[in-house]
This record gives structure tokens, sequence and C-alpha cells, in this order.
């Protein structure tokens, strides 16, 4: 029998017992846990569940943490896990917010998590003294790291309903309190984390809850809920659950956002790599599998037979969530070819796509539907990609009713949040692509990515098009996007000096197949194949010196419909052997981080010729 996540372990939630408090209880005790829920009334939810007591009060009452965790004691003998989710939502716009209104929102917001937290971490730490009980105050039962204090996060600083402002403040203060929280009660062996759940969808918590109506739900929420990104109840529990757990035993500090509606189940943590919900850090986003786009181009010369061009060629490539995989190469490599495959606007002559695991290549398939949202481009040029005839707030209005990410009424409102997230005035949206310059399209163009909240994007050239003092600010402003919202990233450049800024990982396409795939860094300190070592070497540096320079790569990249024999390579390489003229090399796996397709790596080739 597999043994649950939190057996053993006794946890302590507070306040949300009919909203995301009951999700994370409900969640926690199907995990094995004995947890205790304080809110401020008792919903009756939870009674004649022996895994789960319900204790009545105010966390922003003096002494009532430790009440709860002395509750917690008492009944189970230890106090595991604390989650911090009781929240003030207040009234009244600033004209109309009375002083104590605001007082309240930070008492039980902020106040409340301080002495919840001092509380269960005064415990912990206790336990750890001569004589007591537990040898080690961060471990659980079963030796691992089961000391975690989690607190839910939301609001938006964006947020015009009333009491925006109030919730917006307590927000950023029990973020910033928990990093100083993480880095004190790290020697203790106490890690502390935040979940930022971002916008809260009344009617998934109508179908997560239904014996509470819809407009039971509105009346309690809808009046400051926070604007942003969705989150089901479900989908933060499956969040909290992850960082209290042994999964996440080296992740202290953080503030992880969490994605919901289309992106039900995912949240991301781009500073602590590839997360997925489950556990599942090894799956890339999205891969390919030896996929391959043919072109027909017409009859040969002779007339009897269809020549193809073969744009790409077998690539097998994994992109991991939250990362940027550069994607290099020449004029005519096929990188382009690539990126629309992924995008679906080509469709592959042979091999396979994935999403999260599943194949997309089924039209009708639930995966292909639902990739539709979740993987948005941005053109090479921001001019031909926007519709000339439209305002920039139309085009962006039209994503929104496409994919019903917002009903009409809230729709000039969600162009004005996008336009200001690229850094532009919400008064633009009614001029034309005209009369923007091309550093400004550029950041409608994603901005248009944007309006439905993917997880990837593929960026296809998106700088070329720019002058050099604008190119810095949009390659900012994608970095900067990124780890806001842990976008991933395919970006398609030709300049190796951008694929060394933005990346993690480099691959190298030549002629439609990958000759090289690492590290973004190991191409810049040790590029392998001769012609990625031609790419580093022909990039601009800044030098005082006046020395006539031999050019990095001598003659053009061969006709794709023409291919030479054995390696696409051996015409233009300085290092070729008459092997290289006759067998094409396949791509080599050097070490777990670096492949390469070239005859000068492979053993058996060099013993051969050696010989």
């Amino acid at each position: 029998m597999r043994q649950s996540r939190f057996d053993g372990r006794v946890a302590v939630v507070t306040g949300g017992s009919n909203g995301i408090g009951r999700a994370i209880t409900e969640a926690l005790a199907a995990e094995g846990a004995r947890v205790v829920i304080c809110d401020l009334a008792d919903s009756g939810y939870f009674s004649g569940n022996p895994a789960v007591v319900t204790v009545t009060g105010d966390v922003a009452d003096r002494g009532l943490a430790d009440r709860v965790i002395g509750e917690a004691v008492s009944r189970w003998g230890r106090a595991d896990v604390l989650v911090n989710d009781a929240a003030s939502y207040p009234n009244g716009t600033l004209l109309e917010m009375q002083a104590d209104a605001w007082d309240r929102v930070f008492r039980v917001n902020v106040t409340g998590a301080f002495m919840m937290t001092q509380a269960f971490a005064r415990y912990r730490v206790g336990q750890a003294a001569p004589g007591a009980a537990d040898a080690a105050p961060g471990a659980g039962p079963d030796g691992g790291p089961g000391a975690a204090v989690v607190s839910i996060s939301t609001g938006s600083a964006r947020n015009p309903r009333p009491g925006g402002a109030a919730y917006s403040a307590s927000k950023a203060a029990v973020e910033t309190m928990s990093k100083v929280f993480a880095m004190e009660l790290g020697p203790h062996g106490i890690r502390v984390n935040v979940v930022s759940p971002g916008y809260i969808d009344v009617r998934e918590w109508s179908d997560a809850y239904p014996d509470r109506a819809p407009d039971e739900l509105r009346a309690a929420l809808v009046r400051s809920i926070p604007l942003g990104r969705a989150g089901d109840p479900r989908d933060i529990a499956e969040a909290v659950l992850f960082l209290a757990s042994d999964a996440a035993a080296n992740i202290t500090g953080t503030v992880l956002e969490v994605d919901g509606g289309s992106n039900a189940g995912r949240y991301s943590l781009a500073a602590h790599g590839a997360v997925t919900a489950g556990g599942q850090a090894d799956i890339p986003i999205i891969e390919t599998r030896d996929v391959s786009r043919h072109f027909s181009a017409g009859r040969a010369a002779t007339g009897r037979a269809r020549v193809t061009l073969k744009a790409v060629d077998g690539v097998s490539l994994a992109i991991r969530r939250g990362e940027t995989l550069a994607l290099v190469g020449e004029t005519g490599s096929g990188k382009t070819t690539f990126g629309r495959l992924l995008l679906g606007l080509y469709r592959p002559t042979s091999g396979d796509i994935l999403y999260q695991g599943q194949s997309i290549l089924d039209r009708k398939g639930q995966a292909a539907r639902a990739v539709r949202r979740q993987i948005q481009g941005v053109f090479q040029d921001p001019y031909s990609s926007l519709n000339p005839t439209m305002t920039v707030g139309q085009s962006l209005a039209e994503v929104l009713k496409v994919h019903r990410v917002v009903g009409r009424q809230d729709r000039a409102q969600k162009v004005a949040e996008l336009l200001e997230t690229v850094g532009l005035s919400p008064a633009q949206a009614s001029r034309r692509p005209l009369a923007f310059s091309g550093g400004e399209r550029q950041r409608v163009g994603i901005a248009r990515a944007l309006a439905v909240s993917p997880d990837i994007v593929i960026a296809d050239e998106p700088l070329s098009a720019l002058d050099v003092s604008i190119q810095a600010q949009v390659l900012n402003l994608m970095i900067r996007l990124q780890e806001e919202r842990g976008l991933t990233y395919l970006f398609v450049t030709h300049d190796l000096d951008v694929a060394r800024h933005i990346s993690q990982r480099t691959a190298v396409l030549y002629l439609g197949r990958v000759v090289e795939y690492a590290p973004t860094t190991s191409i810049f300190e040790q590029p392998l194949h001769p012609y990625t070592q031609a790419l580093v070497r022909a990039a601009p540096r800044l030098t005082t010196e006046r020395k006539t320079v031999k050019p990095a790569l001598t003659g053009d990249i061969p006709n794709a419909i023409d291919r030479p024999r054995g390696c696409h390579f051996h015409p233009r390489c300085p290092l070729v052997m008459p092997v290289c003229k006759e067998v094409e090399p396949q791509l080599r796996q050097l070490s777990p981080t670096q492949s390469v397709a070239c005859h000068l790596h492979d053993p058996d080739t060099l013993a051969a010729a050696a010989g």
C-alpha cells in the first residue's frame, strides 16, 4: 500500500473553513495528516471526521495562536505543518474606508500570520531543547523535513475594487515577512514559503463546493476578489501540500504562483527549476520526438519526380517548465518552421509533439484543445503580425473574446492591464499599429500573447526588426515577465549574444537538424561542433585592437532541397574528414547535459580512422 505524503503528521490551518482552508484541510487529511482548522465560526463541514478538529476564534486575538498549537499537541502529540490562510476582505474606497477597516486587514492578514508563525516556531524550537521528545525541530516522524510554514498570499496592486489597496499592501507584507522568517528559522529546520493564487474564479468555487450556492459565494467574496490569474481552491491546496511535503525539502523563502482555470492543477516556481503538480519535475512541459516537416517544392528538372525540401528533419528537443531554450542558426536552418510546428501552424510530416507528456497531434483530443491557449507566439515583424485596420485595443479584445478570457464588460479593463504589463499606457489602446514605433508594436505583440495566460511563448526572432537600443528594452521586458509569470520560452534567434543573455540551454540547428544541444554556458565556454564554434567566433565583440579578422565561416548554407551527402556541414567545415563526406553523424550524448552530431566526437569513427 502506498504511503501518503503526510502519514503521522499534524497540521494547523487557519481561516477559510468554507473556501481555500477547507480544500487544504481536505487534501491534508486525504494524505494521512491530522488537522486542526481554526476559523471565526465552525462551518460544521468536518463534523464527524476524526482526522479534523475545528477551533473557533479570531487569529488577530492574542493568545489564540498558542491555544491552537496547544490543541494540536494535546490531541496528537505534535505540530509539523502550519498553513496561514486567514484573511480579511475590507470594503470601501479610499475616500470611504474607515481607519479601523484598514487596521483590521493588517491585524488578520499580517499580525495574525505573524503570531501563528511565532507560536509554531517556538513550539518546534522548544522540542529541540535537551530532553525534549523530538531530537530535531525540522524532522518529521520518519526523520524527513516535516516542519513547514506556508502562507496564502492574494491581492493585486492594480485592484480597482473596494478595499484593494489594503489587501494588496497586506499581500506584499506577508510575502516580505515570510522571506525574513525563512532566513531566521532556517537554522532551526523550519521552512517558510508563500503560495500566491492570484484571481479566484467564483464559478470554479461553485464547482468545487456544490453545497454552497453561487450567490452565497459571490456575496462573501466578489466584493474584493483580486485581479490576476485564476486559482481553483483545489489547485491552491495541491501547491500548499507540495511546499509542505518532503518533495520541497530544499525550498524556502519562495513565493509560488498558482495557475488555475484552463491551467488547473499546475503552478510555476521558476527560481527552483521545473515543478508541476504531483511532483512530476522530470516531465518536460513540451517535447518533440523525431519531428520532421517536409515541403513539396514542385517537380525536378526532368519532370519525373517531385523534389522535397526538408525544413525540419528528425528534431528531438525537450523544454522544462520555467526555462528558456534558445534555438540558434543561420537563416534557412529551419528555426522558424520548428517554432510554427509547436504553435500548430504546421503539422509535422512525421514524429510527435507532446505537451506535459501527452501528444497534441490529434486535433480533436483533449490535450490538443488545451494547448491552443497554452502555447502562444511573438513574431519577428511586429507590424505585419498586427491588423493595420484595427486599433491595438480591438486586437487585444479580440483575443479575449475568442478565448473567452473575460466577459464583454471586463474586456476594456483587461486590455488596459495588458498594456500596462508591457510598459504601454492604456490611453494608447485607441491607436492603430501605424502610430506605434517598432518597439511599441512588439510590446503589443507580447501583450497579445499574454492575454490568455499561456504556459509557453514561442518567440520567433522578436528582436531582429528592432533598433539595438530598443532590443535591450524588449529583451529585459521578456525576462521580467518570465520571472513574474513563470513562463517557458522557446527563443528563436540568430544572435548568440542574445541567446547567452536570456537562455539556460541552447540548441544549434543546421539545415533542419540539431548539431549541438547543451547548456548555454557550455555552448560559449566549450563549443564542440565546428559550426557552433564558427557561430561563437562570429559574434561581435568590443575591442581596441585593430587587426584583420579571419572569417569565422566561409561559403553559404547549402540548398535545403539538394543537401550534401554525409554530414551536411562538410563543404564548409575546416576539420572535414573523409568519413564526413559519406556518413551522416547522429546526435550523440557526450554527457548528461551535452549532445553533439559530429564525427570528431564519435569514438568509433576516430578509432576506425586511426586504425
